[in-house]
């Protein structure tokens, strides 16, 4: 089994993303996309190609700077098209999963306890089963945090639990997260780390 051209098509689909589609026109995008599926017609171990483009995807997902979700979804319908519900499930979840996200945010951010916080917190929660699992969670015991970053995450939790107190689990996996850091040195210079 060659997986070869099922990795290069997904880096290349990753590679506009991150390039070509910020500039290129929406007939000369449609285009691409048409042709990306057609080389995936050739493609004889689809749930190879469905591996590299889930995890490439995820990524995307979660770095929002190189989302575009009107793309993605053109991208994700027609491999549904091609291949059915199946093949693009949880694809679809994903995208379920980053809407209902930023709407818990939204909500979160309005209670007092978010309001006090020190940083700006913005958790994505994910529907575990359906994401991919490249890395392995972080033994919370062995990460000591600060508590400028432990104590909106306590907020976080208590706020989830209060909402949805029905027996669900809430995971921090904190190898997936970003974090921006601002500071002023020599009381004139600015930088962002």
């Amino acid at each position: 089994m060659d997986n070869r051209v099922s990795k290069a098509l997904v880096l290349y689909i990753d590679e506009m993303f991150k390039k070509d589609f910020k500039t290129i026109s929406e007939g000369d995008l449609s285009d691409r996309i048409d042709k990306v599926i057609q080389i995936f017609r050739f493609i004889d171990e689809k749930d190879v190609f469905e591996g590299f483009y889930k995890n490439s995807f995820a990524k995307r997902l979660l770095d929002t700077r190189h989302i575009n979700e009107d793309i993605e979804r053109t991208i994700v319908l027609k491999l549904k098209q091609e291949c059915g519900f199946q093949f693009t499930q949880r694809l679809e979840v994903m995208f379920k999963d980053m809407k209902m996200s930023d709407e818990l945010m939204v909500e979160f951010r309005q209670t007092p306890s978010a309001k006090n916080l020190p940083i700006e917190l913005n958790v994505k929660v994910l529907t575990q089963g359906h994401w991919p699992n490249e890395r392995q969670e972080v033994n919370m015991q062995l990460v000591q945090l600060p508590k400028e970053i432990t104590n909106p995450m306590t907020a976080f939790t208590q706020f989830y639990f209060s909402k949805f107190n029905n027996g669900r689990n809430l995971n921090w996996k904190l190898s997936e997260g970003q974090a921006e850091l601002r500071g002023t040195f020599n009381n004139r210079q600015h930088y962002e780390f």
